[in-house]
């Protein structure tokens, strides 16, 4: 449960990763039980990070600064920022 302002709200974005963990913890034969459910979590949220930071990265490089006062305004600029940062994130990091 959130509140914003005066107005309480229960958030609905859990339902969509409780949903991906439980299809995730499905797939899996080992470990069997309850425990598959922690270890599809912990390997969701991996999958979250990464995904997450592979995002926001480019666009921090892309933002407005001293000697870019506009940052990058060009959609073609940032497409290549957020590929060339991508191949590097996962040669870095394979799966």
């Amino acid at each position: 449960m959130a509140r914003c302002g005066t107005t309480y709200f229960v958030t609905v974005l859990a339902a969509g990763f409780d949903a991906v963990v439980n299809e995730r913890a499905n797939a899996m034969t080992w470990p069997r039980g309850p425990m598959r459910y922690n270890v599809a979590t912990l390997a969701e949220l991996r999958r979250l990070w990464r995904v997450a930071h592979q995002r926001y990265v480019p666009f921090q490089q892309a933002s407005p600064s001293r000697s870019r006062p506009a940052g990058v305004t060009d959609r073609n600029e940032l497409d290549r920022l957020c590929n060339e940062y991508a191949a590097a994130w996962n040669a870095r990091h394979p799966e």
